[in-house]
């Protein structure tokens, strides 16, 4: 890279998130000196060689999904583990920012209830370890895990405040992919958050309400690269990123307006969904710290419908079949 511009570790570069911003920093000129460095072991690797030089600071977002098959404690250890492995080791090694990927799910905003009142970055959900284990049920892990691994951040930058921390907080991912982004064989799950808005193209299919609060993936990637050159003097960097809140019923309209090929197969039951009437969430100061002005939410939502037909097509183009169930 140019010697005007740090040398920066991207964890996650193969993901949803982690290759928009990878594109974008590529695009802003960090390509003069750039190398791929696996990483198998996120908790417990070593990072060494990938944190081999100066001025180095760390943009870490690469995170596991729910529903795998182990222990929920397992599941749990391994982000807490994760992040603060890779902090501990860039702190090692002099790094001077870090900027971490979190979530809205560390709010406390309860998952399927409609929100009441807006949400802040002051605010902290009460979801503890044993809540989790005890409930068994994978979201909610998920969304523990969420939790106490971005707590478990705050609490060692707490001990080492030499070291310039932004975490953001984005409700769900929605957008486009990434150029060169793949997606080999038609599995939902590889479409990342993305798979919450399918359900959109399917007629018999019924969108989960509380999904259709989300952002676009690349004002996300753009706020977290925005984070590199934000101020330190601002107090703690916890950045809530959400935009408009709509409703499905706003987004099938939209859709077969723009895209009226797609009208006979939107989703019946989006149709009559609940209107909305507030965005739950307060972006404010991610605004005003990072600098970061998000889509309209007609734009994330043409652009994925968009994204999602195009990979349909490509994998009937080889013969691979998709019929989800939802």
């Amino acid at each position: 890279m140019s010697n005007s511009k740090p040398l920066v570790l991207v964890t996650g570069v193969t993901g949803f998130l982690g290759s928009h911003i990878v594109k974008l920093l590529l695009e802003k000129g960090f390509h003069d000196n750039y190398e791929v460095v696996p990483i198998d072991d996120l908790a417990g690797g070593d990072c060494n060689v990938a944190l081999q030089a100066r001025d180095r600071v760390i943009v870490h977002q690469a995170a596991p999904l729910p529903n795998r098959e182990t222990s929920t404690e397992d599941i749990l250890n391994a982000p807490i583990e994760g992040n603060l492995n890779i902090l501990r080791q860039g702190d090692k090694a002099g790094i001077t920012k870090f900027v971490f990927a979190s979530s809205w799910n560390t709010l406390g905003a309860a998952r399927g209830a409609r929100p009441t009142r807006v949400l802040t970055d002051q605010d902290w959900g009460t979801l503890t370890r044993e809540d989790a284990i005890a409930a068994g049920d994978p979201w909610l892990t998920y969304r523990a895990e969420k939790l106490l691994s971005e707590r478990a951040v705050w609490d060692y930058v707490d001990q080492h405040q030499h070291i310039d921390v932004t975490t953001v907080n984005p409700s769900l991912l929605y957008g486009p992919f990434a150029p060169g982004y793949r997606i080999p064989e038609p599995k939902l799950g590889a479409l990342g958050s993305n798979a919450f808005m399918y359900p959109l193209l399917i007629p018999s299919a019924k969108p989960l309400e509380w999904c259709s609060l989300g952002v676009d993936v690349r004002d996300v990637a753009q706020a977290m690269i925005n984070a590199l050159s934000a101020p330190s003097n601002v107090g703690r960097k916890r950045m809530l990123l959400t935009a408009e809140w709509f409703s499905w019923k706003d987004a099938v309209e939209y859709i077969a307006a723009e895209r009226p090929a797609l009208k006979d197969r939107l989703s019946v039951a989006a149709w009559d969904a609940e209107p909305v009437d507030f965005t739950p969430f307060d972006p404010s100061r991610a605004k005003e710290v990072l600098k970061v002005e998000f889509r309209p939410w007609q734009a994330t939502v043409l652009d994925t419908v968009d994204a999602l037909v195009t990979w349909e097509n490509d994998w009937k183009s080889k013969g691979l079949k998709f019929d989800p169930t939802f």
